[in-house]
């Protein structure tokens, strides 16, 4: 269920037909004529104004939030347009448009649907695990104590993660990366924002990154810059190595990994996967173009590029449809994916690093 909070009935109005086109099977209260206590102990979403203290009581409730960012006048004698910007934690989603909000929600229904997909096939990996579990109980009882510890003692020293801090950094492929669920309890945070383009990334680098100290980042940026900005190429990798000269600056002890910009799918024919405005004007052919740009530049700063491009797309370069959930962004099988390319890096140990290849 969903709580609108929003003054504005323009506003409101556009909020609800987004919900509608999306058939997004959620009943929707409205701030008018109803108790709004017992509302907000059902519902998980809410999406409200930018007012602070009603923003503040929504998370102190547990609630997931939406901001739909109001148009602010830039300040003629103040460059920086995130100096009036509350960061309040990853509960909260600052979004810059309704086109972002229908972003949001349209993964936030795919994501649903693999988990529905999924449930039945979870079922059989308990039955599976069930007994592969009893045959290894049967093969332990014949090993010795002293082969036991042995074997742990291998295991423990394989991968030391305590003095490890990883972060992944980018947009909202990042943010909906269920990261708790792909590295379990290993030390990795999400500092993902839906909408992000690679300005946002510059202007927020302290609440993003440097707070946590990492000894890596992982960081994908771009695709946003390709649709809903007038950037060159040229200026989308420049951003990038700016991204990088600063994170070196300010952390130099962290580890920086680029990856390449995903493939999109903008394929509508013979599928039903892939949503035609999701995708928007963001065309492959631009996509490998940057990439280019983007592996050059990190050759330069010396930081280790992660060719994701072609991990994740079929055999006419466009994004597998199996791994999307809209053409765009990711579904949990993709997810599946990226989690092992990543993590081939996260046990890189401090001395020997990968040669990314082409």
């Amino acid at each position: 269920m969903i709580y609108l909070s929003i003054k504005d009935m323009t506003k409101k109005k556009f909020i609800m037909k987004t919900i509608e086109e999306l058939d997004f099977k959620a009943k929707v209260f409205e701030k008018q004529g109803i108790d709004k206590k017992k509302i907000l102990r059902k519902v998980k979403l809410v999406i409200c104004d930018e007012d602070d203290e009603l923003i503040q009581e929504y998370i102190l409730q547990k609630k997931k939030v939406i901001i739909i960012k109001e148009k602010r006048t830039k300040n003629k004698n103040n460059n920086n347009d995130n100096d009036n910007d509350i960061i309040f934690g990853d509960k909260v989603h600052i979004l810059n448009s309704v086109l972002e909000l229908k972003e949001f929600l349209a993964c936030q229904i795919g994501k649903h649907k693999s988990k529905r997909t999924s449930l039945l096939i979870s079922t059989l990996l308990i039955l599976i695990l069930s007994l592969l579990i009893l045959n290894i109980v049967v093969i332990t009882n014949n090993i010795t104590i002293r082969e036991k510890i042995k074997t742990q003692d291998e295991f423990i020293n394989k991968v030391d993660y305590r003095n490890e801090n990883i972060v992944l950094l980018g947009d909202s492929i990042t943010d909906f990366y269920e990261t708790e669920k792909y590295y379990k309890n290993l030390p990795v945070i999400n500092s993902g924002t839906t909408g992000f383009q690679t300005k946002d990334i510059l202007s927020l680098l302290e609440e993003r990154v440097y707070k946590y100290n990492p000894t890596k980042v992982f960081i994908l940026i771009g695709t946003n810059d390709i649709a809903f900005t007038s950037l060159t190429n040229e200026e989308i990798a420049n951003n990038i190595e700016t991204i990088i000269v600063n994170i070196k600056k300010n952390r130099p002890n962290t580890k920086i990994y680029i990856e390449s910009i995903y493939p999109i799918n903008n394929n509508t024919q013979d599928n039903d996967v892939v949503i035609g405005y999701m995708v928007g004007n963001r065309k492959n052919k631009r996509i490998r173009e940057i990439n280019k740009l983007i592996k050059q530049v990190c050759q330069k700063q010396k930081v280790t590029y992660i060719n994701m491009y072609n991990l994740l797309s079929d055999e006419n370069g466009n994004l597998k449809l199996e791994y999307t959930t809209d053409g765009l962004h990711i579904n949990d099988i993709g997810y599946e994916i990226i989690t092992k390319k990543l993590m081939s890096y996260i046990n890189l140990s401090s001395v020997t690093e990968k040669v990314e290849k082409k």
